[in-house]
């Protein structure tokens, strides 16, 4: 199954979407990137650490360059009185949105391609905390709090 089409459908399972915005709003965190691990981790691709690394420092420009300050657009324009009236603000809302929405998609999109270049050991299921907790961690730089931790099992939770 494809990274997207997983992703997808993972998105859809109850409380996957609610641990995965918790961890991105929360814990600030990369759902592209937690959404990859899963799907890695589920296919039985076990994510050794340099490959982590690469794949972090891979999303990490798009996501915080790009994604965050788009999603803080797509927010204010949800919520915020901007002056606009309603339907263009909304249709405003709408198409930021679908921009945001492209480029996850076209993020995913890399990483399977990057996936499909490596070698790596497979399993029946690799284990889908220790992959989201590696992570995790190196998206932060290091240890995550407890707080984190419990957000973290909550999505692992959600994707079993």
């Amino acid at each position: 199954m494809s990274l997207w089409a997983w992703a997808s459908s993972a998105w859809a399972s109850p409380g996957v979407e609610h641990a995965c915005l918790d961890l991105q709003d929360r814990a600030g965190q990369s759902v592209v990137l937690l959404l990859w691990g899963g799907w890695c981790a589920t296919c039985g691709r076990r994510v050794e650490p340099a490959l982590a690394h690469r794949t972090v420092e891979l999303v990490r420009p798009i996501e915080t360059d790009i994604l965050r300050p788009m999603r803080a657009i797509r927010r204010a324009l949800a919520h915020t009185p901007s002056g606009l009236d309603d339907q263009t603000q909304q249709d405003a809302h709408a198409q930021v949105r679908a921009v945001e929405l492209n480029l996850e998609r076209a993020m995913l999109d890399v990483l399977e391609l990057q996936m499909s270049e490596q070698s790596f050991e497979t399993e029946a299921v690799a284990d889908v905390a220790q992959t989201i907790l590696m992570l995790m961690e190196i998206w932060s730089g290091g240890p995550i709090s407890e707080d984190d931790r419990t957000l973290a099992v909550a999505l692992v939770e959600a994707l079993a």
